[in-house]
């Protein structure tokens, strides 16, 4: 698996323009609550990176089989993303507790992102995989933070774009078996 696929999985699987759509109107709100579901989604896929080996060895799962599991999972968010409007920032937890509902679980930290965190860790080794992955999202609560509109049709090209790398890291799973 290489380091393009998994930031682009990693795109399209925390979509940013879905995340920005749930979040708090108000700037300095929004901040903090991005800071907020930035670092608990960074904690939560540390930790899924930290125990892929684990998991994959409990679950009897091979790193191409997995492959092709966080492939599927991409493909399915970004089907998602293509006919299912964003949520909307309302009902939410108030102030800084909104960068944890809706903002990180479940919009940010889907089980696309644990599976990509968890296949990427096996492939790359775990530093590598977290290195590429947080990087994506903290790219993603800039992107949030900086105030960008979430509409449904940047989150619809972005999905789309995850159907095209669901599918291939799907065929790479399926080619390294």
């Amino acid at each position: 698996m290489s380091s393009t696929l998994i930031v682009l999985a990693v795109i399209c699987a925390a979509n940013p323009f879905r995340v920005a759509a749930c979040a708090p109107a108000s700037v300095d709100t929004r901040r903090q609550a991005v800071v907020v579901a930035t670092a608990s989604t960074l904690l939560a896929v540390g930790l899924m990176a930290l125990l892929s080996d684990p998991i994959l060895d409990l679950l009897n799962v091979s790193g191409s089989s997995s492959r092709i599991a966080a492939g599927v999972a991409v493909l399915i968010v970004g089907i998602r993303d293509l006919f299912v409007q964003p949520p909307s920032p309302e009902p939410a937890l108030t102030g800084r507790l909104a960068g944890i509902m809706p903002m990180a679980f479940p919009t940010l930290f889907t089980p696309a992102l644990v599976i990509l965190a968890i296949s990427a860790a096996s492939a790359r080794g775990v530093v590598a995989a977290f290195g590429i992955i947080g990087a994506v999202i903290l790219l993603v609560g800039l992107i949030v933070a900086a105030n960008v509109r979430g509409t449904y049709w940047r989150a619809a090209a972005v999905g789309s774009a995850g159907v095209v790398i669901g599918t291939l890291l799907t065929l790479n799973g399926v080619t390294a078996i």
